[in-house]
């Protein structure tokens, strides 16, 4: 570690004006628990049971009902089946006419009856387990970041020579900061990039941009909690001199 000014020891992961590993650690631990279709959307998830038994994915348009939608299911993945005489194979299911923009009218009738390979349809028919795997990735990635910032206290622990000092205090106040930052952060950002996403392509569109946004914001929101949170740590130290 490096002296810099007014004797603070920053730790490699927690370099002045940079992201560290810790910051995108958390990112990806709060993007990850996130719920891809939040609340402020107009797009749910839930799952299908057919008559033979198997459970599909679908993603439920939650807009009022109207005389001409008869379907509120805007995506769904299928297993094979004829179409029009033709064998089609596990593909998606789109509903056009469940747009409200010519983008979404455009993206939905181009992904109607498009195939998928077999491996695609098995990772996402349950948008549930996807989920569940993603909350345990989620964790740990957590448990990286915890590893990483407690190594980062340490090494401030041992800069004030064994003993709680400014070092230990500054970076202990930007973890904790560095933590709310992460959450708020991923949550701002998965509602953001979910109702862009759901612009584009309701359903596939909010489930990936509720994950994009939320990785971004969580890593942007951790990087600037924990720079306010040692900051401010540090003024108030300076002061208490």
């Amino acid at each position: 570690m490096a002296k810099i000014a007014g004797g603070y020891y920053p730790s490699k992961s927690y370099q002045a004006n940079s992201v560290s590993k810790s910051d995108t650690a958390k990112g990806a631990s709060r993007a990850l628990t996130q719920n891809a279709f939040q609340s402020n959307t107009t797009h749910q998830n839930s799952k299908q049971v057919t008559k033979s038994g198997n459970t599909y994915s679908v993603v439920i348009d939650k807009r009022p009902s109207t005389a001409n939608i008869s379907d509120k299911a805007s995506l769904r993945l299928d297993a094979p089946h004829m179409y029009k005489g033709e064998e089609l194979g596990t593909h998606i299911n789109a509903n056009p006419k469940l747009a409200t923009n010519k983008m979404q009218q455009t993206t939905l009738g181009a992904l109607n009856h498009s195939e998928i390979s077999q491996p695609i349809y098995n990772a996402f028919k349950d948008f549930d387990k996807v989920g569940r795997n993603a909350k345990v990735g989620g964790a740990a990635f957590a448990a990286a970041a915890v590893v990483v910032d407690s190594k980062d206290i340490y090494e401030s622990y041992k800069s004030d020579g064994n003993k709680v000092g400014k070092n230990t205090v500054t970076t202990s106040a930007g973890v904790a900061a560095s933590w709310s930052g992460a959450i708020g952060g991923a949550r701002v950002g998965a509602m953001g990039g979910a109702a862009l996403g759901t612009l584009i392509c309701p359903g596939l569109g909010t489930a990936v941009g509720g994950v994009i946004g939320g990785l971004g914001g969580g890593i942007l929101g951790s990087y600037a909690g924990r720079t306010a949170g040692e900051s401010v740590a540090k003024a108030a130290w300076s002061w208490g001199e």
